[in-house]
């Protein structure tokens, strides 16, 4: 003869009541459990329809249609005071745009102006991965002003030297570069593809416009620049941290002679764009001389103390070049 228990776990009532315990067992645990992160591929968190609408507003308030891009790193944000009449788009009022709220005193917006007689769209300061920004909110302002009618792009920024000949305020015009992120798989073009912005499978051989950097070394000279101006290899580290003595090391054997933590993936996207690019870098940081100098903190220590001390001749140097270069592409000199 069974059990009283035996039995009334046979019944109708007793089976749904440990059914619904088991439900929810297995919910709870659902909960605990980590839920998986999928991440969005980097050419999908942008559409075109979405980075279209962003232009035609800025269309719409400046009321021009610029040719040339201007992005300028924090260090050479003055580059944009060079811009007559300038228009002041904030991002906040661009549909979708990012806003650079992590730095103290960013600028958040675009400028929109002419530079001896050419139309120019600027960008103060930039949207750094290591702020927590995706590759594709990085490259968003170049794919906007591509679809204002940009046809020219000059790209500027702080780097610290590899090269022990590199001096604090020399100008380094960028020849190529060496894209440490990209070696490890991190581009703005990864994910589905979408023709409008262009082809699948991009060849970087030729990213930098050899004839703006032969009339940028013309200027330079022209100005008298001869003792500061530099023509090298631009690598692109992740940051906020700075290369150690041993990747210093590794890094000249590869042959490049200054780093920085930003500029490699407009590169990227403004040649993808089809856009003629010119970019340069002021050194802030200069080489380590032996293997007990520059560790981290020293270093960056160290990078503060120089900006506050760069001389005002060579940051007008930047100005004075990058002015020029606008006047020669605008008259196709």
């Amino acid at each position: 003869m069974c059990s009283p228990t035996c039995c009334s776990g046979k019944s109708p009532i007793a089976r749904r009541l440990q059914a619904i315990r088991q439900q929810r067992m297995e919910e709870e645990e659902a909960l605990r459990r980590p839920k998986p992160v999928i991440c969005t591929p980097e050419s999908e968190l942008y559409a075109y329809g979405e980075i279209e609408a962003m232009a035609e507003h800025i269309m719409k308030v400046c009321q021009m249609r610029p040719r040339i891009g201007l992005i300028c790193g924090h260090f050479l944000r003055q580059l944009v005071d060079i811009i007559e009449e300038p228009v002041l788009i904030p991002f906040e009022d661009i549909p979708q745009f990012p806003v650079c709220s992590t730095l103290e005193g960013a600028c958040n917006h675009l400028v929109v102006g002419t530079v001896m007689g050419a139309t120019v769209m600027a960008m103060q300061d930039r949207f750094h991965t290591y702020e927590g920004y995706q590759l594709a909110s990085s490259v968003l302002p170049v794919r906007v002003m591509k679809l204002c009618g940009v046809q020219h792009i000059l790209l500027t920024c702080a780097a610290a030297a590899v090269n022990p000949q590199y001096a604090v305020g020399d100008i380094m015009l960028i020849k190529d570069h060496i894209n440490m992120l990209g070696m490890f798989d991190r581009t703005p073009l990864t994910g589905a593809h979408d023709p409008r912005f262009g082809v699948r499978k991009l060849a970087m051989t030729r990213a930098y416009d050899r004839h703006l950097l032969e009339t940028s070394l013309e200027i330079g000279r022209e100005l008298g620049f001869d003792d500061c101006l530099q023509v090298g290899v631009f690598g692109c580290l992740c940051g906020p941290t700075c290369k150690t003595n041993a990747e210093g090391e590794m890094l000249r054997v590869m042959g490049v002679d200054a780093v920085g933590m930003s500029l490699v993936h407009e590169v990227i996207v403004s040649h993808h764009s089809g856009l003629k690019i010119f970019s340069l870098g002021i050194i802030t940081l200069a080489a380590s001389k032996d293997d007990e100098t520059h560790e981290v903190a020293e270093a960056q220590e160290t990078q503060e103390t120089q900006e506050i001390e760069m001389p005002m001749q060579r940051l007008q140097a930047c100005t004075d070049l990058i002015s020029r270069l606008i006047y020669c592409i605008h008259n196709n000199l």
